[in-house]
C-alpha cells in the first residue's frame, strides 16, 4: 500500500478560483468522480497558473504505477469543500 501526503495539489486557470473557493473542487474525470492532483506543487502548475492545496485526508486516494511521482485520483462524488483548500504561490 502507498504512503500519500495528506495534503495535495491541484494546479487551475486564474479564472476557475473564486468559483472553486466558493463552491469546492469538484470532480469531472471518470463521469465526475475523481479530481486529478498531484504530490508536488511544482507539477500541479504545469496544469494552471494558480496551485491550490487541497487537505485530502480522509479521500480515497490512487494512481497509476507508472503516474505515481506526478499524479493522484482522489475518489469522490462530492465537491471538495472549500474549508480544506487554500491557494499557494507558483
Amino acid at each position: 500500500m502507498r504512503k500519500y501526503d495528506k495534503v495535495l495539489y491541484h494546479g487551475t486557470a486564474p479564472e476557475n478560483v473564486t468559483s472553486i473557493m466558493q463552491d469546492g473542487l469538484e470532480p469531472k474525470y471518470l463521469g465526475g468522480s475523481i479530481v486529478c492532483m498531484s504530490p508536488k506543487a511544482e507539477i500541479a502548475g504545469n496544469f494552471g497558473e494558480v496551485v491550490l492545496a487541497v487537505d485530502v485526508r480522509g479521500y480515497k486516494i490512487s494512481c497509476f504505477d507508472d503516474c505515481e511521482e506526478w499524479e493522484r485520483f482522489v475518489w469522490t462524488t462530492k465537491a471538495i469543500p472549500p474549508s480544506r483548500i487554500r491557494t499557494r504561490k507558483k
